[in-house]
């Protein structure tokens, strides 16, 4: 399936998505999708919604290092279970809105609580730039964007994109 993915302000990004009752082939398939299509946009993440599906899916990799092999790990039905080790701020960008950057405070440590693409339960524990990727991600499955955890950018990318639309 050729995936697109929706740009910011497209409604679908504000919705929050469903939880995956059964780990499918077309759920595998999507996710294989999903991780060419962030390889091909240069992402570190990506979540089902952003790709039209409403359904509680990310990927992400965090490509640390040029010479580093792909590694996509994906996660069914997310749940971030703990927060931890203070908070940092990063700057972050989205595939759904292209172009725009900003800093983000997210927690340090986080404890993921998912299913793999085999069904298989899982529990990670994410530290530095893997955890603030999965918080952005899992984010996205409840309509949050990277703006909307920072006032003063989301009031100057909204009022950018207004201007746009208008």
């Amino acid at each position: 399936m050729e995936l697109a993915i929706r740009l910011y302000p497209n409604p679908e990004l504000r919705k929050r998505s469903a939880v995956v009752k059964r780990v499918t082939r077309a759920t595998r398939d999507l996710i294989r999708d999903m991780a060419r299509l962030m390889y091909r946009k240069h992402g570190a993440g990506l979540s089902a919604p952003q790709v039209g599906v409403m359904e509680r899916i990310i990927i992400m990799d965090d490509q640390s290092g040029e010479d580093a092999p792909l590694n996509p790990m994906a996660f069914i039905n997310p749940v971030i279970t703990k927060r931890f080790g203070g908070q940092f701020t990063r700057t972050e960008g989205c595939l759904s809105l292209p172009g725009d950057y900003g800093p983000v405070k997210r927690a340090k440590k986080i404890v993921l609580h998912a299913f793999t693409m085999t069904g298989e339960e899982v529990n990670h524990t994410f530290t530095g730039m893997q955890a603030c990727i999965v918080q952005h991600e899992c984010d996205h499955l409840d309509g949050i964007l990277f703006i909307d955890r920072s006032p003063k950018l989301k009031e100057e990318i909204c009022s950018s994109y207004n201007r746009e639309l208008s």
